[in-house]
């Protein structure tokens, strides 16, 4: 409703919201596994079958206030992939970035978090 307003009112789009493709999208999927960190939360990235997933595991102060989270990893395209918790509505995205100099990092949940191995 607010995107059907914000486009007769100001010819403003709203993109659909993110979500697996009609198609599937073949990933060279090996170069975003390994384990990201940042404070308060490690993240598995782990493939099987040319498939991602991605299991968050919180550390320091959050042990025992947050919950781990799997996702089982769609493609979207060469770098983006969508997952959801069987009890959510709403897809996360999850965007794989390989920054100049070779620094890897993952970007899901509203954070960058970069690769330690």
């Amino acid at each position: 409703m607010v995107g059907q307003h914000l486009n007769e009112l100001h010819g403003v789009g709203v993109p659909h919201p993110l979500g697996p493709p009609a198609e599937p999208v073949e990933v060279d999927v090996d170069a975003f596994t390994g384990v990201y960190e940042r404070a308060g939360s490690q993240i598995h990235v782990t493939s099987r079958d040319g498939r991602l997933r991605l299991r968050t595991e919180p550390t320091g102060i959050l042990v025992g206030l947050a919950q781990p989270r799997t996702l089982d990893l769609t493609a979207v395209d060469a770098t983006t992939f969508v997952g959801r918790a069987d009890d959510d509505s709403m897809w996360d995205a999850v965007v794989f970035e390989n920054r100049p100099g070779g620094r890897s990092y993952l970007h899901y949940s509203g954070r960058a978090t970069p690769k330690t191995h």
